[in-house]
């Protein structure tokens, strides 16, 4: 067990490291190569503080456990909207934009319904697989649109990445895509070894272990935010991360390697969409997330960990 526990934590230290450096040398590669500042944070960003949990269930997937693949993608989608800003919310009230509304709070929503209508079978073809990955596609295109007539946010560009030179971005990103594919392979070995010591199943493991696992980079990040009193975007950047793992992450996993998942039963999927519907009428209320909801929030996370095991 604790050679398990030492693999799992290296994995994630490597998963945490690999994706800060994936963003920083992709970020500075873009920028070199002309692609604007709107495009690199829609885009390089938003799979960076993915990329763990993307490719947690790619490489999961490739070794026949859709389970795992398809029960992180699930867990963490429903550790990030309960947990991660349950306990934000609790350090230091969130503010909550009126723009979440008009696009990416029903994105998030419309997502998961789409996501819960392709996976009815407790599984993934490949046609289904790509469907998703289109309306990925489709939400980045709206999102570029919507942002590039509003131009609402400027995007300032960090000073060490600005001084950091072409040799420098290119092995930057390779490290951390390596980073990232290493340390989910120790992620994998020490949790299945984990796992299999409580006898619980690959849906289990997925949903809990690997998930909050791969979301642990996010809640840290997000209680440094609140602690800071930097918590503006922290809503958004959940929300925006929850849609891509929704769509890509089980749409790319699948379309390269087909399965099933059936032991991520289909209640998680509705667990899933109820966490998001559950955002709503706490977000509207007065503008931002407070104390007291994050406690509901935090709550029900604790009691989705009781129901699963």
């Amino acid at each position: 067990m604790l050679i398990d526990l030492l693999y799992l934590l290296i994995g994630l230290l490597l998963l945490t490291w690999g994706a800060e450096w994936l963003v920083k040398g992709g970020t500075n590669l873009a920028r070199r190569i002309g692609v604007s500042t709107l495009t690199i944070g829609l885009t390089i960003v938003a799979i960076g503080t993915s990329s763990p949990e993307l490719v947690v269930s790619v490489q999961a997937a490739y070794e026949g456990s859709g389970d795992i693949a398809m029960g992180n993608v699930v867990g963490s989608n429903i550790c990030n909207l309960l947990l991660i800003l349950g306990v934000a919310a609790l350090v230091y009230p969130l503010a909550v934009q009126r723009s979440l509304f008009r696009l990416d709070l029903p994105a998030l929503l419309i997502s998961s319904g789409i996501l819960m209508i392709l996976f009815r079978d407790l599984s993934l073809s490949r046609m289904e697989s790509a469907a998703l990955i289109f309306f990925t596609g489709l939400y980045f295109w709206l999102t570029l649109y919507v942002l590039r007539h509003k131009m609402e946010e400027k995007y300032s560009p960090d000073e060490e990445w600005v001084l950091m030179n072409l040799r420098k971005s290119i092995p930057m990103t390779l490290i951390g895509l390596a980073l990232l594919i290493f340390g989910a392979d120790l992620l994998l070995e020490g949790t299945r070894s984990i796992a299999s010591e409580l006898n619980w199943d690959d849906g289990i493991t997925g949903l809990l272990l690997v998930a909050l696992g791969t979301s642990l980079p996010e809640l840290a990040a997000g209680v440094a935010a609140s602690l800071r009193k930097e918590v503006g975007m922290l809503i958004g950047a959940v929300i925006g991360s929850n849609i891509f793992n929704t769509m890509i992450i089980p749409g790319f996993s699948f379309f390269l390697y087909p399965g099933d998942a059936g032991n991520v039963t289909f209640i998680n999927l509705w667990i899933m969409l109820g966490a998001g519907l559950l955002l709503l009428p706490l977000m509207f209320t007065g503008g931002r997330l407070s104390r007291w909801e994050g406690l509901l929030l935090f709550s029900c996370y604790i009691g989705y960990m009781i129901f699963l095991i």
